[in-house]
């Protein structure tokens, strides 16, 4: 499940006391780590995103704890488990040496993945008017081409049974494509339900992707996708 990062620090996720010991030892900046190693701050490109001159000024630090919680701060946390022998200052008991330490290193690849932009929450629904033109189709015409199939239309692209795949929830449903876009011809014009062919919603999508991102045309499109399904 998603999350937002809103008041949340890293202390108030990472809250076990064992682990507290191990990132105070081992957060380059801190108080027990090596002092004389200028090389990882001068180096980091991390560093200068989390300390100083960055938004928290904290991570790298003994305060790492009060940091934001944040996708970008969790990043600096795993990178510095990951190279744990690096950044290890010799100060941790046996018992927080061993298994402890992989603990640590999974439980805070855990909270990144959960905390990865693709997992938070975003707000949705609000309401926007939007004004656009759409050049009209003839639905009479599309209506005839979807009725001709009867209830169980085949996509001409892909051969595909939708009532197969989907049941009978899927009856009688099919899209209608034009082999000739209309904003190519941008003016009235006449079709024929010739000029119409009926694909499943995936394949439809496919034949405007083709035809709007690798500039073919309407019929050279469908030629093409069927082919790449052929030697798929």
């Amino acid at each position: 499940m998603g999350k937002t990062s809103e008041g949340v620090t890293l202390g108030k996720l990472i809250t076990d006391s064992k682990f507290k010991k191990i990132l105070n030892s081992v957060m380059p900046g801190g108080n027990n780590w090596h002092k004389n190693n200028k090389d990882c701050f001068a180096t980091c490109p991390n560093y200068k995103k989390t300390c100083c001159s960055g938004p928290d000024k904290t991570l790298c630090t003994d305060h790492w704890a009060e940091s934001k919680a944040n996708f970008k701060n969790l990043s600096v946390l795993c990178h510095v488990m990951d190279n744990f022998d690096y950044y290890d200052c010799g100060d941790l008991n046996g018992s927080l040496r061993r298994k402890t330490i992989d603990q640590l290193r999974a439980f805070v690849h855990e909270l990144l993945d959960s905390w990865s932009p693709s997992n938070q929450m975003r707000p949705e629904g609000a309401m926007k008017l939007v004004t656009h033109i759409r050049y009209e189709r003839n639905q009479t015409l599309i209506k005839a081409k979807k009725d001709g199939a009867g209830d169980k239309p085949q996509c001409e692209i892909c051969r595909v049974y939708l009532t197969d795949r989907y049941g009978d929830i899927a009856a009688g449903f099919i899209e209608c494509h034009h082999k000739t876009p209309l904003y190519k011809d941008k003016k009235q014009h006449s079709s024929t339900i010739g000029d119409l062919i009926l694909v499943c919603p995936n394949c439809h999508r496919m034949l405007h992707r083709l035809i709007t991102n690798e500039g073919l045309s309407g019929e050279k499109a469908i030629k093409t996708l069927k082919k790449r399904l052929v030697n798929a």
